[in-house]
């Protein structure tokens, strides 16, 4: 009995050494840094997993079309089809090859580039903490990159302004430590990124000069020409081909709207993202660029310099595209202004550490406060049903179900992507009379809301729906999904005809609409062959 009550009292002291063991290494992994940082971009996945599997939009089309191109093919596309340089598109050719072409695969290549941007705004906060907080810092910036509604969409979208994000952070950082201390190598990497970035984004122009005219002024030619070369290289190499985009005039339709619309669309977008609530929208706008001014106006004074001057040189270049706007360089969106976010965001969260007295507590409660709406908001966008994507995909695999060939009508949407992405075989209609087996009619029917999500249903146009078929059409199948009707007409007796343009004037309204052809056979012989594709290429 004694030796069992020794050896109980033994096997007692075991177990409370082994709990207090326990008791002093749980708070000491959950102030490990890594495990922080590796919790914040866990919820920063959470964030952005919902709008993987959407179906692509008009855009993303145009992004999986050209990376599915034989590699010559593909960079003759660029100049033809897009706005922006070709960086992204090589390295998400590269991507397909490895990960296939779908939505969820194409977009991780963005989603990556978007988590490497909250990896890199922990960097650039410890970098810029106040002096014994870094740990704090680097949490709180990294905590404001994840939950960041604006980042969070595009880094689940399948174009080149999450890698363009990434880009001018990561150049950002380099920076930062060149002002602290320069060397050769800092700045050759500094130039380096610089220079992707231009290569990813030309509005990359607007975040890597202003740095790059301070560099110059505080290191002289002799030692800033390494942080100088490769951007410039980058710059004239890519100009042949701007200048070729800019002629295009396929970012004309930017200019419909007015600059101060599209500006005050971006200081929301900054703040809360795209189409908040009204009452959250005021309030993260007063938090946001509350903490922005306070950084250009009356910093405090534990604020490390260079997050202040980080701040005003990203000012200086929005300010810099808002001059050139009425030159006619006028290319002023919340997307192309995307990477100036995390130079605004990172000292203005670095301010709210560094107040002090009252003004702290206050401060890091505006700070908390706008986290909280900013996850909120974020969360928003896979559960609202105006900020999904079309569903396209969707409308596709109705196409496909019906007899062919079939005449596709899109009222209020004259555009063959994205529908020929899932239906290969679809082509524009030929102008003739042709004996069709059925008419599909897909009605878009968004808000075409002000201020909307780029690619959310909200931003499509609502068309009305037909109350009349054409001729010798009577309407069989009527179904909808995600904001798009569908409605399938099938003849009333063997033989009828129709054109295009005579189903168009029944069925959708005046102005511009898209009337496909799925090919097909008809008693026996085949079809009419159809106009080749001419897909509108109007690029944002």
């Amino acid at each position: 009995m004694a030796a069992q009550g020794v050896g109980a009292s033994t096997w007692g002291s075991h177990l409370r050494a082994a709990v207090s063991a326990a008791a002093v290494r749980r708070p000491r992994a959950a102030s490990d840094p890594r495990v922080v940082l590796l919790a914040l971009l866990a919820f920063a996945l959470l964030l952005r997993l919902g709008a993987l599997g959407e179906s692509f939009w008009y855009d993303e089309s145009y992004t999986a079309y050209i990376v599915a191109q034989r590699p010559l093919h593909a960079l003759e596309l660029i100049p033809a089809t897009e706005s922006t340089p070709p960086l992204y598109y090589a390295i998400a050719w590269l991507w397909v090859q490895l990960f296939g072409g779908g939505e969820v695969a194409l977009r991780s290549l963005s989603l990556v580039a978007g988590l490497g941007t909250v990896y890199v705004l922990y960097l650039l906060g410890r970098e810029l903490a106040p002096a014994g907080r870094e740990r704090a810092a680097a949490a709180t910036c990294a905590l404001v990159g994840a939950s960041s509604p604006l980042l969070a969409w595009y880094a689940s979208e399948a174009r080149a302004y999450a890698l363009f994000a990434l880009w001018c952070a990561l150049a950002t950082l380099l920076f930062a430590r060149a002002l602290r201390e320069p060397s050769s190598r800092g700045l050759w990497w500094y130039g380096a990124t610089a220079a992707a970035a231009l290569a990813t984004h030309y509005f990359a122009v607007f975040v890597i000069g202003p740095q790059l005219v301070l560099l110059l002024a505080r290191l002289r030619w002799r030692g800033a020409w390494r942080a100088l070369a490769l951007p410039a290289a980058s710059g004239l190499a890519l100009a042949p081909l701007a200048l070729a985009q800019l002629g295009s005039r396929r970012t004309d339709w930017i200019t419909e709207s007015p600059l101060t619309e599209r500006a005050w669309h971006a200081l929301v977008h900054f703040a809360a993202g795209f189409k908040p609530p009204l009452v959250p929208a005021l309030l993260a706008l007063l938090l946001f660029w509350g903490g922005v001014g306070a950084v250009a106006l009356r910093p405090p004074r534990d604020l490390d310099p260079r997050a202040r001057t980080v701040a005003l040189l990203a000012l200086a270049g929005i300010a810099s595209s808002l001059v050139l706007a009425p030159l006619g360089l006028d290319r002023v969106l919340t997307r192309n202004l995307l990477g100036s976010w995390p130079l605004l965001a990172v000292p203005a969260a670095l301010a709210a550490l560094s107040a002090t007295g009252r003004a702290r507590r206050a401060a890091v409660a505006a700070l908390a406060v706008w986290c909280a709406l900013s996850g909120l908001l974020t969360a928003r966008i896979g559960s609202h049903p105006w900020l999904r994507r079309p569903d396209w995909r969707e409308a596709a695999h109705f196409v496909a179900s019906g007899d062919r060939p079939q005449l596709v009508v899109v009222p209020a949407y004259p555009h063959l992507l994205p529908l020929r992405i899932y239906l290969p075989q679809l082509r524009r209609a030929p102008a003739g009379r042709v004996a069709y087996r059925e008419i599909d009619l897909i009605v878009p029917r968004g808000s075409g809301g002000d201020g909307c999500w780029w690619g959310a249903l909200c931003n499509l146009p609502r068309a009305p729906l037909p109350r009349r078929q054409p001729a010798g059409f009577r309407p069989a199948l009527v179904r909808s999904a995600h904001g798009l009707v569908y409605e399938r007409l099938l003849p009333t007796r063997r033989g009828v005809e129709v054109s295009a343009q005579e189903a168009l004037r029944v069925l959708a309204p005046p102005g511009p609409n898209g009337a496909f052809w799925q090919r097909g056979a008809v008693n026996g012989r085949k079809s009419h062959p159809g106009s080749k594709d001419r897909a509108d290429r109007r690029r944002a």
